[in-house]
């Protein structure tokens, strides 16, 4: 694992990483909010791309209102969206009609909207994918709403689903961040029962730590994503380095980056930075793995 690779600085098309006057946007089933710029290092994930093997596109699962999936359209991929929302679907095949597609690589006439597949889908079990069929996915804040099984059966997918030399890129929530520091002494169970246990599963939030902090989580996030993250308190998922990259390897992926990364790089809310600077910048968790093969 190189937990040192070069990070990318800027992730379409010279748009930097980290704009915050990109808006987050509330999606359209409630369920969260879109980031207004790609994710980091979704350049990794559409560059594994090979316009020689069309048959072997790229798939964002939970692609919410699409940001990504054009991304990898305008640079001349072909892309699969899983969502489970219609509604994000159909947003998304709107949007791709608009696009340029003079895209580098593509053949004349293939436009975006050609070279763009949607699908109703969800994690763990209702992945709507063939064995070997993609050449890379992307799974960005999808996995906190999982338990560790389903987070566990999600990346038995991943793997099933990629072709061999395939990659995947996963963005998930870490838990050095403003609802876990809400909770008093959540971040230090967490550190320390990472540090009896570096690959378990310790950051679960609980329905019933939750429901006390309901206002304190007010207070802290806009009004308009009230109804999108406070409708059901429910529990969700934070995620360590060591956990995910443990995950992987145990369905045969080759981990080449597991790390804590700053939440900014993909413009994270600015209401879910952790005050503190010795926390700061490690919002998010980045993981690339690899399928092996040729």
């Amino acid at each position: 694992m190189d937990s040192a690779a070069p990070p990318s600085s800027q992730a379409d098309g010279g748009v930097p990483h980290g704009h915050n006057d990109v808006a987050q946007i509330q999606t359209k089933n409630n369920m969260g909010f879109d980031m207004g710029i790609p994710s980091y290092r979704a350049d990794t994930w559409w560059s594994s791309y090979d316009p020689q093997h069309p048959e072997l596109p790229l798939v964002d699962i939970g692609s919410g209102l699409g940001t990504n999936v054009l991304a990898a359209l305008r640079h001349g991929a072909r892309v699969i969206a899983v969502d489970m929302s219609d509604d994000h679907l159909a947003e998304i095949r709107a949007k791709a009609t608009a696009l340029d597609s003079n895209a580098p690589g593509v053949t004349a006439g293939e436009t975006a909207e050609k070279r763009l597949e949607t699908r109703w889908g969800r994690l763990p079990d209702q992945v709507p994918l063939s064995p070997r069929s993609v050449s890379g996915i992307l799974c960005a804040q999808v996995l906190h709403f999982l338990n560790p099984d389903g987070v566990r059966a999600s990346f038995q997918r991943f793997s099933e689903c990629l072709a061999p030399g395939g990659v995947l890129v996963v963005l998930a929530c870490g838990h050095y961040q403003k609802l876990c520091s809400l909770i008093p002494g959540k971040i230090a169970a967490i550190d320390a029962a990472t540090l009896r246990d570096p690959a378990g599963s310790h950051g679960c939030v609980t329905r019933e730590e939750m429901k006390p902090m309901t206002e304190a989580i007010r207070a802290v996030l806009p009004e308009e994503l009230h109804p999108a993250v406070l409708k059901d308190t429910t529990e969700f998922q934070t995620f360590s380095p060591q956990h995910l990259e443990t995950v992987a390897q145990a369905v045969g992926l080759e981990v080449e980056v597991a790390e804590f990364c700053d939440g900014r790089l993909s413009n994270y809310p600015v209401f879910l930075y952790e005050e503190k600077e010795e926390d700061r910048g490690r919002e998010q968790v980045l993981l690339i793995a690899r399928k092996p093969g040729p």
